[in-house]
């Protein structure tokens, strides 16, 4: 009884605190409450209609490789597909304020399309993803596929300006321009869709 009492007292600090650290938005968006970019935010989030109701949350996060990252909740998995949840996972280290505005609109609209394309997944199809997403090949063809998602939501322009951005700023080391080149589209090709 007394392991289930502090259980249950434990689970209880963990919700307050946890909830002190996030805005609740409507649509079961959770922004941290130190994210700055709500309003760049959520210009992509209104465009993807499909993901409203879900439960997004962003979450800062020190020691990313990567600017930003978006995924299943794992423990949400088990739970169906109606009750699944997303993080957007957004690396905290980095000086977001030096990142044009359009640019950093068109990497939450990357990171939007990718809960977009998870959530006409179920379970296997998830557990398939991954597994594609550890090869080269697989990791590639997605990246890609979503940014084209980008591109027919309407962020041309503003994938374009990120891709630009992250192949030309010094905040960016030569690596991670080089996982750029291998995975994403290259700025002259969301270019041509600018024109189109």
């Amino acid at each position: 009884m007394g392991v289930f009492v502090l259980f249950v007292v434990f689970l209880v600090i963990f919700i307050v605190v946890k909830a002190r650290f996030y805005r609740q938005c409507e649509n079961g968006l959770r922004l941290n409450e130190s994210f700055l970019y709500e309003e760049e935010f959520r210009r992509p989030y209104e465009e993807f209609d499909e993901i409203h109701d879900c439960t997004v949350e962003v979450r800062l996060i020190p020691r990313m490789r990567m600017t930003m990252s978006a995924r299943p909740d794992y423990c949400s998995l088990f739970f169906g597909k109606n009750n699944r949840r997303y993080l957007i996972l957004v690396n905290e280290n980095l000086d977001w304020s030096k990142i044009p505005e359009l640019a950093r609109v068109g990497l939450f609209a990357h990171e939007l399309a990718h809960i977009k394309d998870y959530e006409k997944m179920g379970l296997v199809g998830l557990l398939r993803f991954a597994w594609s997403y550890l090869f080269d090949s697989g990791r590639r063809r997605t990246e890609r596929r979503i940014d084209g998602l980008v591109i027919q939501a309407g962020f041309a322009s503003e994938l374009y300006e990120w891709a630009k951005y992250s192949f030309t700023s010094s905040a960016f080391a030569e690596s991670y321009r080089d996982l750029k080149k291998k995975y994403y589209m290259l700025p002259e090709e969301v270019h041509v869709h600018i024109l189109d």
